[in-house]
């Protein structure tokens, strides 16, 4: 479709036929048999999720025949158009509003994630002065008064069974469910982006961890297997890691100073953590299950990666924030869902 508007494409966007990359936004439509989507224009560079140019195209891909895909919205810095076509007459007619984007260099500039300054002095590590104090048996997990199973699963990812404390059932599924992200904007395809990251798959999304980044360098770091969509099982390697991780707070103390009774107490706390990392796109999920001293147990995710953009322009401010001249940080919502089955009383 881009060479129908050559001018403007040209021009506008300094396209040569590599340096854009389009973006599905999904669903493609609110009601079932609705296959309309809504593509996003970015730079083609490193961490083009914070570089877009503004232009999106929704396209009918309905038919089964792909001859038969068409053009049937066009979007450009707040500015409807029919088709392609209507675009580079309006362009030539001088009726377009043109915000030209930075170029920006293959590495992504800002958007890069390798370092700016030299490494420093090596931070803190934590180390195990006698060895680790937990036991793994194929995928029976023991630490101090818990025992646990664990598995990944290759749609809903890290999940734990028949989690006992001090030989006492108290769980027999804690697990990932789903993760929804809803979002808002002044554009098109981002103010109808509604994400069921399910629909990617937490397991088989499940990456290599990094020893001394994603887990500690004392981690011991695991393999994941899924079968899906192939005809042999599918390795992961090192995409689980179990470790111990000092909580660096007491679990209690207390300083006692009357005349009558002097007296300090405490007691050093310390957790186990399952831990993987799913990539969704843009972003990072790392999941954890975390077994305390004192019986709880608890669930946490982190989300990192790359936030979800638009282009900046008009009311923009009222969606998010201005991450950059001509690039909003586009306001949305996570919902984690975890299903646990407890045993109580």
């Amino acid at each position: 479709e881009y060479p129908k508007a050559p001018n403007f494409m040209r021009w506008a966007l300094d396209y040569n036929g590599t340096n854009l990359l389009g973006l599905p936004a999904l669903p493609p439509g609110f009601k079932s048999g609705d296959r309309k989507v809504w593509m996003r224009l970015f730079q083609n560079v490193a961490g083009f999720y914070l570089h877009p140019v503004g232009l999106e195209v929704q396209v009918d891909v309905s038919s089964l025949n792909v001859s038969e895909w068409e053009v049937v919205n066009v979007f450009y810095n707040g500015q409807y158009f029919r088709d392609m076509e209507e675009l580079e007459r309006e362009f030539n007619k001088g009726r377009v509003r043109v915000s030209k984007v930075k170029k920006t260099p293959h590495n992504g500039g800002y958007s890069s994630l390798k370092p700016r300054v030299p490494h420093k002095l090596l931070g803190p590590l934590q180390y195990e002065p006698r060895g680790p104090r937990y036991c793994i048996r194929d995928n029976q997990v023991t630490f101090m008064s818990w025992s646990f199973a664990f598995g990944m699963e290759a749609n809903r990812g890290p999940r734990i069974f028949d989690v006992r404390f001090q030989g006492e059932r108290i769980v027999y599924e804690l697990s990932v469910q789903d993760a929804s992200a809803i979002y808002g904007s002044n554009s098109p395809a981002t103010m109808v982006t509604r994400l069921m990251d399910l629909g990617l798959g937490f397991g088989k999304s499940a990456v290599t961890l990094t020893r001394g980044v994603d887990c500690p360098y004392v981690a011991t770091y695991l393999d994941g297997h899924y079968l899906l969509d192939s005809a042999k099982p599918i390795t992961r390697k090192n995409s689980l890691c179990i470790f111990e991780q000092n909580a660096e707070i007491p679990a209690r103390r207390h300083y006692e100073d009357h005349v009558i009774s002097e007296f300090y107490g405490a007691l050093a706390d310390s957790v186990l953590v399952f831990r993987s990392i799913s990539v969704m796109g843009n972003y990072d999920y790392v999941w954890d299950f975390v077994f305390h001293q004192n019986g709880a147990v608890g669930v946490r995710v982190y989300a990192t990666g790359y936030i979800q953009t638009s282009f900046f322009f008009g009311n923009a401010a009222d969606f998010g924030n201005r991450v950059e001249d001509l690039t909003l940080g586009a306001i949305h919502t996570h919902s984690i869902h975890y299903k646990v089955d407890l045993d109580i009383g």
